[in-house]
């Protein structure tokens, strides 16, 4: 019996870019799919787009399932809306700016059916306007090491291109915060592995990341204005992650949780004093008191760069005269 299949795509102002990600759905090679649709009250010709072009999928439009947020909720909402209205036991998430391979369905649940796999992982093209990228994921399959890794703030802790068991987001009650919209895969794929028992990862190349959507939320996190908006999503998705380890009594990934937001603070330091924001540098630096306080350890010079780090006017003067040590 095939295993049957729901693709996830929440949608907002994303109009040129929403036609190519629909086609490439509706032309996947895998035939047992459904399709939920998110419309996050996009103000562009989305719905519109996709209306019109499922017609070009007569055989498609049965399984296909749009739902509309009566507001704008965010990227969050959509994903858990979508997830809640998810009645096959295997999902996939796709952004709609972005587009799958025509057999990336149909790999993911070959590999899937290996041996029962509750999360199988495909690789990735970041598609630029002027190249293409490889993001290759060579995955542990230690279920601690993996863990471990999506803690950290890079792109392999994203949720899209992973055929995953919803019973994982369904059994255990796992969502992302809605309203915290940058990181809430970072929020949500730690949380999923942990909860997974068996996982596998392919090496072909399955899902189209696009990052020439001038509107997408990665996009606009590069805007000055929008930096300290997008600090404060990142260091709730860590407090998410330590609450929920702590929670389940995982001191050992509180404390990996503690590490990476120490280091990702330690990133975006120089940022605020450069913009001279001392308020927003003190919010982020509460969230290292309050969770991190208690996993600290390491060597003494890292001790004396976080102490000077932490401190706003001490780190700005031995900054203008670059102290090796800070860096």
């Amino acid at each position: 019996m095939a295993v049957k299949v729901t693709i996830c795509v929440p949608i907002y102002n994303v109009e040129p870019f929403f036609e190519r990600c629909i086609r490439s759905l509706f032309e996947q090679t895998y035939d047992s799919i459904e399709y939920i649709f998110v419309d996050d009250c996009s103000p562009d010709n989305c719905i519109k787009i996709l209306k019109e072009t499922q017609c070009d999928y007569p055989e498609r439009v049965p399984h296909v399932h749009i739902i509309r947020h009566e507001k704008n909720r965010g990227l969050s909402a959509a994903r858990n809306t979508a997830v809640a209205h998810c009645q096959t036991d295997f999902l996939l998430h796709v952004d709609s700016d972005d587009f799958l391979e025509r057999d990336a369905v149909e790999k993911l649940v070959n590999e899937q059916q290996e041996d029962d796999y509750d999360i199988v992982t495909g690789n990735a093209e970041v598609v630029y306007e002027d190249r293409i990228e490889v993001l290759r994921n060579n995955e542990p399959r230690e279920k601690d090491l993996l863990i471990k890794e999506y803690i950290k703030t890079t792109m392999n802790h994203v949720l899209w291109g992973r055929l995953i068991r919803t019973s994982l987001y369904t059994n255990n009650r796992l969502t992302a915060l809605e309203g915290y919209n940058i990181g809430e895969d970072h929020q949500v794929v730690p949380c999923l592995f942990y909860f997974a028992q068996k996982v596998s990862a392919i090496n072909d190349c399955i899902y189209n990341y696009n990052r020439m959507n001038s509107q997408s939320y990665m996009a606009q996190v590069l805007l000055k204005e929008n930096f300290s908006n997008w600090v404060v999503h990142k260091l709730k998705s860590f407090e998410i992650l330590h609450d929920f380890f702590y929670h389940y009594g995982e001191l050992d990934y509180c404390r990996s949780v503690a590490t990476e937001l120490a280091s990702f603070l330690y990133k975006v330091t120089p940022a605020f004093v450069k913009r001279h924001q001392k308020k927003e540098f003190q919010f982020a630096w509460a969230y290292f008191y309050r969770i991190s306080n208690k996993y600290n350890g390491g060597t003494l010079k890292n001790k004396i760069k976080a102490f000077v780090k932490r401190h706003y006017y001490l780190y700005s003067v031995l900054r203008t005269v670059k102290y090796r040590f800070l860096k």
